[in-house]
């Protein structure tokens, strides 16, 4: 009768005929099972432990270690993080997950996932940080970048630096790109370029942003912000270039020039030299030493000009001060608009005290209580001052005149030294001639009504004398307006009136004449006929 047996070996059954296990070799521990439901073990139970035996040879040397992959290049370099990795170079260092160098001397990656190109004694400490090269340069903010240069920062996280020496931006996103000694130690900072005013103090003559949204386009020794301890009491503050330029408010702008301070929220400095923008929206155009210190006061240019009068204006100049609120003084020197609304076009030493007053000229002087008054001076060097508020008044040693047609063809003139206007009446300025009678005329001015009177405009001890417009022209016809008096009408009516009244004068004369000689001629008669 055959046998067949089921072995299990391990995890394995096996089925085989008597005859086949006469050649099988089992391990210790398998155990068979016959069909006739009978079993055997292989096991092997232990004896008791015997003595030791001898030491055996040293085996031969292992493989390297996961410090050193054999796929890496340079020498003595260091690979010590997960999945790390160097390229080359000398003496570089990726020690921690997903590092990169490379290649370059002495680098150093120590943050997950950062990145030095190459260069030497380069650190990328931050999460994602980059050092592109250069040398002595650290990007230890996450996700920071140094794209080269020497001894640049960026250890505010996504902060940025393109290239140069000795920049530093340490906030988050700040970013320089390139220069020298620049600091951007704000949120969302930017410097440009440039560097330090005064190479041999690099410390305090450099470019520093110290309030967030910042930025410095250039130059040296520019600021800002305010530096005063919060990154946010004089954001977006911003200085183009130039030279040792301030912008330390909220939205401050200097745009280049040197020594410029925009010290207010919105104020602006253009250019120029040693200029000051020091109150809520007031600018400076340029020029030099000039001051904005009114609210949305304005100085265009010139040297050692002021406005501080709220939107006051000085267009340039020397030495002029538009202090009443929304004075203005166009240009000249030694000007000074203290009136609100005062106007001084240009010129020497005047003076708008009064509000709404214009003064031009030479030492035109408008008092601080005559509003209102307009005054022009000639040259002469003298006050010419004002009498009264809401004064019209005119210092022209040359004479004044007035035309009221381009051509100047129609008009009046006030000649050098005169008090009294001549108008213009040239027969060849005139036309439609047509002879008038004069006995005819004055038999009107007799008829017409002559009066005293004032205007109510003054006080009623103030009288005149004349006809009224409507009288005169109801009796003339002439003149330019119905209620208006022309003084060449009312001369040309009196003149005409005046020959009438010479006409009868004459026949008169000529009647006393004749009856005279017919006296004289009774009188010889008598006298005869007495003899």
């Amino acid at each position: 009768m055959k046998r067949f047996a089921l072995f299990f070996v391990s995890a394995c059954c096996v089925v085989l005929m008597g005859e086949a296990f006469a050649d099988l070799v089992l391990q210790p521990g398998t155990i068979i099972h016959f069909g006739d439901g009978t079993t055997q073990s292989t096991a092997q139970v232990a004896g008791p432990q015997g003595p030791t035996g001898p030491q055996g040879p040293e085996g031969p040397q292992g493989p390297a270690g996961p410090g050193a992959p054999a796929d890496h290049g340079g020498t003595g370099n260091t690979v010590s993080g997960t999945s790390a990795f160097v390229g080359g170079g000398a003496d570089n260092r990726a020690t921690t997950t997903y590092a990169t160098v490379g290649g370059g001397w002495n680098n150093l990656v120590s943050g997950p996932r950062g990145t030095v190109g190459g260069g030497n004694l380069n650190t990328a400490g931050g999460e994602s940080a980059t050092v592109s090269g250069g040398g002595f340069s650290a990007a230890n903010g996450a996700w920071s970048a140094v794209g080269g240069g020497a001894y640049n920062s960026a250890s505010g996280d996504y902060s940025t630096i393109s290239g140069g020496e000795n920049n530093s931006a340490n906030q988050p996103h700040a970013t320089v790109s390139g220069g020298h000694y620049n600091a951007a130690y704000a949120a969302y900072a930017t410097i440009g370029g440039g560097g330090p005013s005064d190479p041999a103090n690099t410390n305090t003559t450099h470019n520093l942003v110290t309030d967030d949204y910042g930025t410095i386009a250039g130059g040296g020794g520019n600021q800002s912000g305010n530096d005063g301890g919060s990154t946010t009491d004089a954001s977006y503050a911003v200085v183009g270039g130039g030279k040792n330029n301030t912008a330390s408010d909220w939205a401050a702008t200097v745009a280049g020039g040197e020594g410029n301070d925009a010290t207010a929220m919105y104020s602006s400095v253009g250019g120029g030299f040693f200029n000051t923008a020091g109150f809520s929206r007031a600018t400076v155009a340029g020029g030099t030493s000039n001051i904005a210190d009114g609210e949305a006061s304005t100085v265009a240019g010139g040297g050692s000009n002021t406005a501080s009068g709220g939107g006051s204006f000085v267009g340039g100049g020397a030495g002029n001060y538009a202090l009443g609120d929304f004075s203005t003084i166009g240009g000249g020197q030694g000007n000074t608009a203290s009136g609100a609304y005062a106007i001084i076009p240009g010129g020497l030493s005047n003076q708008a005290a009064g509000d709404y007053s214009v003064a031009m000229g030479r030492r035109a002087r408008v008092g601080n209580t005559h509003q209102g008054t307009f005054l022009f001076a000639d040259s002469t060097d003298a006050d010419f001052t004002s009498a009264v508020a809401d004064e019209f008044a005119v210092r022209a040693s040359g004479g004044v005149s007035l035309y009221t047609k381009a051509d100047l063809t129609s008009g009046s003139a006030l000649a050098a030294g005169s008090s009294a206007w001549s108008a213009v009446s040239a027969r060849e300025m005139k036309e439609n001639f047509e002879p008038v009678d004069p006995g005819e005329v004055l038999d009107r001015v007799v008829a017409m009504p002559i009066e005293t009177w004032n205007y109510k405009s003054q006080q009623d001890t103030i009288s005149h004398m004349g006809p009224m417009a409507e009288d005169f022209r109801s009796a003339f016809g002439v003149g330019d307006f119905e209620n208006r008096i022309t003084s060449i009408d009312a001369d040309g009516v009196a003149l005409a009136a005046i020959q009438g009244l010479n006409r009868k004068l004459e026949e008169k004369e000529a009647r006393i004449a004749e009856l005279e000689a017919r006296l004289e001629t009774l009188e010889k008669a008598f006298s005869t006929m007495k003899k």
